[in-house]
């Protein structure tokens, strides 16, 4: 179960491990490991818990009683805007909702009349957070450069209130037990197996009518030659751009064509599918239309393999 609470600063130690996990992506990205998160000591990290609303985010297990911080975000107030910063989580743990609890929890720490809007920053190659803040309703609105390498992206969004935390007994301590909540539930199904993995199983496979590599293979074979495998992001820069391309693509030779499905945090593609994945995404691109334009092509191009 994931437990949300304020933070104190018998925590910051462990918090501040946590920051440094979680930024070493962030700075692998853009190849400086020198960036503040990674820079800050352990008594600027508890004097940030006493000024700031400071949250962590607790893996309670009921088999050993064992708690451990596995996320954290922080904010703080000011002309009736709530700054959020420095959202966090244990890295094997992404992609498990814990972010989006975290970012719902702070939000809800702040309300109307004093704070009227939220406002936060990240860097513009970070697009794991790029596409959560814009699921959660947040739009740019400037961009600061800093650096020759990095460029601040800030973003905003009116406050909404549309859901409240369910409260345990230890008001005091604003404790939210977000045990209820679906994605929590799926976290504590994930860790409660007894290998501690979930698996999926595909059904069975089943037979389509597609092109052939064979006679493709043959054929290069006697040319005496590699097959030429070009790749494009579905959806980038937008739909009709993307046949438009991989038409010239295939007028240009290609042997084969990969085209992929955007997703949220394609981390291991390298940094300009990421940006293509984050374009097409904030471009509504989904599953099937990706599908669609695979359709597409194959009507136009059919002795092309997809």
């Amino acid at each position: 179960m994931i437990i949300i609470n304020c933070a104190n600063p018998n925590n910051a130690e462990a918090i501040l491990d946590l920051q440094k996990r979680a930024y070493a992506s962030e700075a692998e990205i853009y190849n400086d490991y020198n960036i503040p998160p990674l820079t800050q000591t352990l008594d600027e990290i508890k004097d940030d818990i006493r000024k700031q609303t400071f949250l962590k985010a607790i893996e309670d297990s009921d088999n050993n009683n064992i708690v451990k911080i596995v996320g954290s975000v922080r904010a703080y107030g000011k002309d009736k805007t709530a700054f959020i910063g420095r959202l966090m989580v244990e890295p094997k743990l992404h992609n498990l909702g814990i972010g989006t609890l975290l970012m719902k929890a702070i939000e809800q720490q702040f309300t109307p009349p004093e704070a009227t809007r939220y406002e936060l920053f990240t860097g513009h190659k970070s697009i794991r957070n790029l596409y959560l803040y814009q699921k959660l309703g947040y739009r740019e609105f400037k961009r600061v450069p800093v650096n020759g390498t990095v460029t601040m992206v800030f973003m905003e969004k009116q406050i909404l209130f549309n859901a409240i935390p369910v409260m345990d007994n230890d008001n005091n301590n604003k404790r939210m037990n977000l045990q209820g909540n679906r994605i929590v539930q799926k976290f504590s199904e994930l860790h409660s197996s007894s290998a501690g993995v979930v698996v999926s199983r595909p059904p069975p496979l089943q037979q389509h009518s597609s092109i052939s590599l064979s006679p493709k293979r043959t054929q290069k074979s006697k040319e005496q030659r590699s097959l030429l495998i070009c790749y494009a992001t579905a959806g980038y820069p937008d739909a009709q751009t993307t046949k438009e391309i991989i038409a010239t693509m295939i007028s240009a030779g290609a042997d084969i064509i990969e085209i992929g499905i955007p997703f949220s945090d394609p981390i291991a593609d390298g940094p300009i599918i990421q940006e293509a994945s984050f374009v097409a995404l904030s471009k509504d691109m989904t599953p099937n239309k990706s599908l669609q334009i695979v359709k597409d092509i194959r009507n136009k191009f059919s002795d092309i393999p997809i």
